[in-house]
């Protein structure tokens, strides 16, 4: 596990480039969401979102199993650098030279505008290629993350898409179930987190939000794998060690997501 979290982190930064991409070049959302990132299964890569310039479409992407980030231009690759031995600054160059030669002239904000985890794991000087089987491991766990929300969307029938966000790096999706006025009072968050201070490993999550009421847990269903946490944050997780396939989670969400939708009625 050691090894996959170190392989995370550093993916983790190396996604930074996509974020800084949105941030300058794709037009802002309220939600932040022009910084996401979009995992493609079947081609396993980590895709920004697109922006154009000189009439082309292009879109930044990371490699996660090559260990590399590159640009695209209308779907087709032009650019490609590993990431092995660079340090975090020196992706920028490649990157900022991509874009001038794609057409792009004005000046690029390179603050990020969130802190990324300060644990040891990002303390890092130079990115190292971590072992394929890892790094394999890593983009296999996302593809089944979009599976098993994929389905989830379905089962909730509310449409939402799938995002990376830069910040906490979790595949997640939100469902808005009722809206008072135009206002969204009831909601499902769901999705797939790094470890963190809740969980010391990969896991799954979903939760419920009612404006004006707190949910009552005292009736939640029994779960074959994961677990209810009804303290500080409510809701459900699923350790990913718990996971056999997607059937696992499949299994996870959908009860979890049948007694959340009865709670927010």
């Amino acid at each position: 596990m050691k090894d996959y979290l170190i392989a995370e982190a550093q993916i983790h930064v190396a996604s930074q480039m996509i974020s800084l991409t949105g941030k300058n070049l794709v037009y802002k959302q309220s939600d932040d969401s022009h910084t996401t990132a979009r995992w493609n299964s079947e081609k396993q890569l980590i895709n920004g979102r697109e922006f154009i310039l000189k009439g082309n479409i292009y879109t930044i992407f990371i490699d996660p199993i090559d260990f590399a980030f590159g640009m695209m231009k209308n779907g087709s690759e032009t650019n490609r650098v590993s990431l092995n031995g660079l340090t975090y600054m020196q992706t920028v160059e490649p990157w900022k030279k991509w874009l001038a030669e794609a057409g792009f002239t004005g000046d690029l904000d390179l603050k990020l505008h969130y802190e990324l985890p300060r644990n040891e794991l990002y303390k890092f000087g130079a990115f190292s290629k971590p072992n394929e089987a890892v790094l394999k491991l890593w983009a296999k766990n996302r593809t089944i993350a979009n599976g098993a929300l994929q389905a989830l969307t379905e089962a909730v029938n509310s449409k939402s898409d799938i995002n990376i966000w830069p910040h906490h790096f979790d595949s997640g999706t939100y469902y808005e179930l009722h809206k008072t006025d135009g206002a969204t009072d009831r909601s499902i968050g769901a999705g797939f987190n790094p470890a963190d201070d809740m969980v010391t490993e990969p896991y799954y999550y979903i939760y419920g939000w009612y404006k004006d009421n707190e949910i009552d847990y005292l009736d939640k269903p029994q779960l074959e794998n994961g677990k209810w946490l009804v303290d500080d944050w409510k809701g459900a997780v699923l350790p990913i060690t718990e996971v056999k396939d997607q059937s696992t989670v499949d299994n996870f969400f959908k009860s979890t997501s049948t007694y959340l939708k009865s709670k927010l009625k």
